[in-house]
């Protein structure tokens, strides 16, 4: 039953990679969404964590999607918390690190963007996932470092042009 309940939020992050995926081929940026895959083993569990990929772009750089239940627009401040979880510390174990993290709203499907170049800003707490009640270590960021998705693409499209 825990493997079903984790093979949806598995199937549901990956739609949230496509939308995303989808809203950036839209916007002139080239990217490509990989088929979802399913660790099965511990082993399996690591490699993903080092080597998973939400979102490449056509110069190989990586987009990490996460998709909230919060409700939010699309404008940085309006998003009604001083803070959010960026990811699990498994951010500093991946082979590549994303060069930012899109969050998007489950419930809006508006969005907002973090550049990991303030990664240095952030900092750990633990906290206890409400929907398995398992506690793990998570990255904390300021909500004062989200950007627009126009701020994001258009950075992202400066990249391609050099």
């Amino acid at each position: 039953m825990l493997d079903d309940r984790l093979h949806a939020r598995f199937r549901s992050g990956h739609d949230a990679n496509e939308f995303v995926g989808n809203f950036l081929r839209e916007q002139g940026v080239p990217c490509e969404v990989p088929d979802m895959k399913l660790a099965k083993t511990e082993e399996e569990i690591a490699e993903f964590t080092q080597n998973e990929k939400d979102i490449i772009l056509e110069d190989g750089l990586v987009i990490e999607v996460k998709s909230q239940s919060r409700v939010f627009s699309g404008k940085p401040t309006e998003y009604g918390w001083p803070t959010l979880i960026v990811d699990t510390l498994g951010f500093y174990q991946k082979k590549q690190r994303p060069v930012a993290y899109v969050f998007l709203s489950k419930q809006t499907g508006e969005m907002l963007a973090l550049n990991t170049n303030t990664h240095e800003t952030w900092w750990r707490e633990t906290i206890t996932d409400r929907r398995d009640g398992i506690p793990s270590i998570s990255l904390i960021s300021d909500k004062r470092n989200l950007r627009t998705m126009d701020a994001l693409i258009a950075h992202l499209k400066t990249r391609v042009a050099k």
